[in-house]
């Protein structure tokens, strides 16, 4: 790097520890490496507020690597910390990860196949005498995180090669990278927003009078276990089950449940009735209201009242026939119904999303031929994965994207062909590689299982396991975040009013 560029990033990174209460930042040389000694506040605007292409601190001009013009190096010492009198520093090296190889060991946690020149990897040098731990520094994960996310690299690439003392030296670095990994999959989690876009825990608390602010092993969902597992916000739907006989009246008892659940938890339930609401959650967990199968919305129970009360999402059948539409316990050659048609019109002005899990075929493309928003199925997967009737078609997941709208993977045995975390993940992968990352998301159907629920995936608490598993199979951080939440967000910005 030409002298007069590196002085620049010199002045630019302590001018912003002279603001920072600590005014610890200072630059040293150590042969032709610059190491930034910082801290973490220091170090975190600076990433923030400067550009991608000048945070590289050096520049080795003569890498090997083809595909890459310039191969940058980042130095981080450990957040300013001296370890009985020795400097320890971390280097990240962009890297492709098929070239290191041979000194960084082939991850033994974590997909790697797929790889080619065009895969970019980032390479972890640690030099130090101390025991590894030593590495998990503030600031390197800070670094960590902008590199996976601007440039779009999975967790699973970055790899380890250490100098460490004498007596380490056959230490392949597997322990370190273990924390490392285990570490930024953590901050993914947490830093994305989650939203599960089904869940039947009315249901529960009715059935069984549930109090879902102490954590329990009643089924899958309370609010202790949903805050163990990252959520941000909820669907909490109402459904009315087909042996109701007043099915208004069993709607508004359910409706009556939610709103008293909202009040009874206002500490830690917050209702989003609005995009900006979503802002709001000040710690809680934001709650949306929908309703699964419209039997009991009528003249007893308007849509126009629902909507008032924070109806935010609907879908026209659970698997029997309603007045709107037929679910697929119904007659194949029986579709969308005229008053359906209508309740849909009046869905897309007072900006309601339409739901289409539980549609038969021919409900679905009535569906997809009069509606005007997109459209999301909150539950359901794919049914070249696992041939269930309630699983989507490779013709209607293409659809349902070209509304721009979302998929949400269903936790339920009977929708997985395996059991398991990598069951829920195969779907995920499917709907990924047919439409792309951005028309998947999260419709678990906790609570409304009967228990059926995949090994690894038992509670709300358990969910991070599937970034685990996201991860291993070489999910960007970018990816990850879309699938959780963003993808929803985009839906409820073009449909809410």
């Amino acid at each position: 790097m030409e002298k007069k560029k590196l002085d620049k990033v010199i002045e630019k990174i302590v001018s912003y520890d002279i603001r920072s209460p600590y005014f610890n930042t200072r630059i040293s040389r150590k042969k032709d490496m610059i190491i930034l000694h910082t801290t973490q506040e220091s170090f975190e605007n600076y990433l923030k507020t400067t550009p991608k292409e000048e945070i590289a601190i050096y520049t080795d001009k003569t890498n090997p690597l083809a595909h890459l013009e310039l191969s940058p190096h980042y130095m981080v010492l450990n957040d300013s910390k001296i370890v009985n009198g020795e400097e320890y520093a971390t280097v990240l090296n962009m890297v492709n990860p098929d070239n290191v190889a041979h000194h960084a060991g082939k991850s033994k946690w974590g997909d790697q196949e797929g790889l080619n020149e065009n895969s970019l990897g980032i390479e972890i040098h640690g030099y130090t005498n101390q025991e590894l731990g030593h590495a998990q520094s503030n600031s390197l994960y800070a670094l960590l995180q902008y590199l996976l996310e601007t440039h779009d690299i999975p967790i699973n690439r970055i790899l380890g090669h250490y100098q460490v003392a004498p007596e380490r030296r056959t230490d392949p670095g597997d322990k370190i990278m273990q924390k490392v990994w285990e570490d930024m999959i953590s901050r993914v989690h947490e830093d994305s927003l989650i939203i599960d876009s089904h869940q039947d825990t009315i249901m529960n608390i009715i059935r069984s009078n549930k109090d879902i602010s102490v954590e329990t092993n009643v089924y899958e969902v309370d609010i202790p276990r949903m805050k163990k597992g990252g959520y941000d916000i909820a669907f909490f739907a109402l459904y009315t089950e087909a042996k109701a006989k007043n099915k208004s009246k069993t709607l508004r008892s359910l409706l009556e449940c939610f709103k008293k659940t909202l009040k009874d938890n206002e500490k830690t339930l917050y209702q989003i009735k609005t995009v900006e609401d979503m802002n709001k959650l000040d710690g809680r967990i934001g709650i949306i209201l929908s309703v699964e199968g419209a039997s009991g919305v009528g003249k007893n129970l308007t849509i126009e009242e629902l909507y008032k009360e924070g109806l935010r999402c609907l879908s026209l059948t659970h698997n029997p026939p309603t007045k709107y539409a037929t679910g697929v316990g119904g007659k194949e050659d029986k579709g969308l119904k005229k008053q359906g048609i209508g309740l849909i019109k009046k869905m897309s002005g007072m900006g309601i999303v339409l739901d289409v899990s539980h549609l038969n075929d021919k409900s679905f493309w009535d569906v997809i031929k009069h509606s005007e928003t997109p459209i999301i199925a909150s539950h359901s997967n794919c049914y070249s994965v696992c041939a269930h009737k309630r699983n989507l078609k490779d013709d209607q997941l293409i659809a349902l994207a070209q509304t721009g709208g979302v998929t949400g993977m269903n936790f339920w045995h009977d929708l997985l062909a395996k059991k398991n975390v990598e069951g829920v993940a195969d779907h995920i992968g499917y709907v990924k590689k047919l439409v792309g990352i951005d028309h998947v998301g999260l419709g678990t159907d906790f609570d409304g299982v009967g228990g059926r629920v995949p090994e690894g995936l038992e509670t709300t608490a358990k969910l991070k396991n599937l970034t685990k598993e996201l991860v291993k199979r070489g999910y960007t951080n970018k990816d990850i975040k879309k699938f959780y939440g963003e993808n929803y967000k985009r839906v409820f910005e073009q449909v809410w009013k």
